[in-house]
């Protein structure tokens, strides 16, 4: 039995273009007619709208969407939002949040693929991106994050120029990872209470309300204890912490020390606007507490309520991304949960590919990080090619993810290889590579998905999924074949960084029949020793 249902509709973008063409003509056509040009004021409105009533709309079924991402979803006239489960045989896209309700399950996806043949599609919102891979493993097509409701449209024909998601990956590739000091239960200079207490604060107790949370650093803090006397120092964070417990307190907000520039603020009293309200005045008050004008401070919130998730867990990460994004933009000032989803949408996307990802290679028959070598090997005989900058970037994308498409087959035909692969299972195995592209078309964009898509093609044309043949195959993905290649036929149960000479010698072997012979002299150029 299907769950109820919150739907809703779109146009092609083929559609979309001819449209606006025919009108962009007819309003021409108006302007040189003298006759025409003579017409009442608003003419030209009245022909947009007659052009509007002829656009035809497209179904799209969407479960479980926050108010704000069905009004994003809906905002365009070619859609239609209905909450009909049973016009289900004339969507043309079903729109699945990873805002499910607690205690249903992600399973109704393999019913619901059961009964519609269109894309299915993953709205995930930041903390949801586990939840979005099982989405994926039960049926879902796509991922599509929050605030990033427009790259539907590539799902129905549209071509995807997406590209925070590669930003975002270009982003991860320079990032190292920053541990978070601790302190003891209670900061000796501040007296606040410290981590322990404040996951304490958190568990609460069975029934216990969801509280707000919120995660607060000092930006320009450190910079500034840096030219002070240790007395000094002290005095500062003293003084500040003080006041802003004062200020949390008088609202009934609870305020922890996690750090010395970082603060974490709990409260079940303050709605979403009163404790943006809050954020605003203890900015304010913070930029007060500067030294001199080479020191300026001020502050980062990031923040999360009960209208954001009812997890405790989700509810942290959910905090502390709002704290970093406004660490990185302060002008940004307080970050809750919705805006979180528009600005993060992209993170969002990477996060659940990669942990899509993840679980692929859990389940392949190559040892761990696969995807990773493949990507090393892709990059090194790019940059042979001559290929730079932004494109090196999205070869470096399409070969992490080539095998995404995996997610959600069976155990058997997941852990198989293109070498050794049954008759039995051939067809599902083969279906990862386009299952690969309708997962990152809307995301990453048409490039990488394309690549992705036909990196199990052959140069003589009897690859899959297309049976493209030569400069048919995007590029990137005739470099991926051969660094895909590599990595299988070198790991033989270890992990080796380089190539093997066997591994090498059956690339060269498949020189003009399975790869192509520039990319396999560029390969030769970079491993051959």
């Amino acid at each position: 039995m299907l769950l109820p249902v919150v739907p809703t509709v779109y146009p092609t973008g083929k559609d979309a273009d001819s449209r606006s063409n025919a009108a962009r003509r007819y309003k021409e056509v108006a302007v040189a007619d003298a006759d025409t040009a003579l017409m009442e004021p608003d003419a030209a409105s009245t022909d947009e709208a007659v052009a509007a009533d002829t656009i035809p709309t497209q179904l799209v079924v969407s479960y479980w969407l926050a108010e704000a991402a069905r009004s994003r979803l809906g905002a365009s006239k070619t859609l239609e939002v209905v909450d009909d489960v049973d016009r289900l045989a004339q969507a043309a896209l079903v729109v699945v949040s990873t805002r499910i309700p607690a205690g249903s399950s992600p399973a109704f996806v393999t019913e619901l693929r059961q009964q519609v043949s269109c894309p299915i599609v993953a709205i995930v919102h930041p903390g949801g991106e586990e939840l979005a891979v099982e989405l994926l493993s039960a049926g879902a097509s796509s991922i599509v994050a929050e605030g990033n409701e427009e790259a539907v449209e590539a799902l129905l024909g549209g071509q995807s120029d997406e590209t925070r998601l590669l930003e975002n990956y270009e982003l991860s590739l320079d990032r190292q990872a920053n541990g978070r000091r601790s302190v003891g239960d209670r900061d000796l200079v501040t007296g606040l209470r410290g981590p322990a207490d404040l996951a304490a604060r958190l568990a609460g107790g069975t029934g216990a309300p969801m509280p707000r949370l919120a995660f607060v650093r000092v930006i320009g803090l450190d910079d500034a204890m840096r030219r002070m006397s240790v007395d000094a120092r002290d005095l500062l964070r003293r003084r500040l912490s003080l006041q802003i417990d004062e200020m949390c307190r008088s609202r009934h907000a609870d305020v922890f020390s996690t750090g010395a520039a970082e603060f974490a603020v709990v409260t079940e009293a303050l709605t979403l606007h009163e404790f943006e309200s809050l954020g605003t005045e203890l900015i304010e008050v913070t930029a007060g507490f500067s030294p001199d004008r080479s020191s300026l401070l001020a502050l980062a919130i990031g923040h999360a309520g009960p209208e954001a998730t009812s997890y405790v867990e989700t509810l942290r990460e959910l905090a502390l991304r709002g704290m970093e994004l406004a660490a990185e933009n302060p002008e940004q000032g307080v970050i809750g949960a919705e805006r979180l989803a528009l600005t993060l949408a992209a993170s969002t996307e990477l996060d659940s590919t990669m942990r899509a990802i993840a679980i692929v290679e859990a389940r392949d028959a190559y040892p761990p990080s696969h995807g990773e070598r493949v990507a090393q090997h892709a990059v090194a005989i790019a940059e042979a090619i001559g290929i730079s900058e932004r494109d090196l970037t999205k070869v470096r994308l399409a070969a992490r993810l080539h095998d995404v498409g995996k997610v959600g087959l069976s155990e058997e035909a997941a852990g198989a290889t293109a070498d050794k692969v049954s008759a039995e299972l051939k067809e599902e195995y083969s279906s990862h590579a386009a299952r690969g592209f309708d997962m990152l078309r809307a995301p990453a964009g048409e490039e990488v998905a394309s690549s992705v898509r036909s990196h199990h093609e052959h140069w003589d044309g009897s690859g899959f999924p297309d049976g493209l043949a030569a400069d048919a195959i995007p590029m990137a993905a005739r470099i991926i074949a051969v660094a895909d290649a590599l990595d299988r036929w070198s790991v033989n149960g270890s992990a080796p960084d380089r190539p093997t000479p066997e591994a090498l010698q059956k690339v060269n072997d498949g020189s003009e029949t399975l790869f192509d012979p520039a990319v396999v002299e560029a390969c030769n150029d970079v491993f051959e020793t």
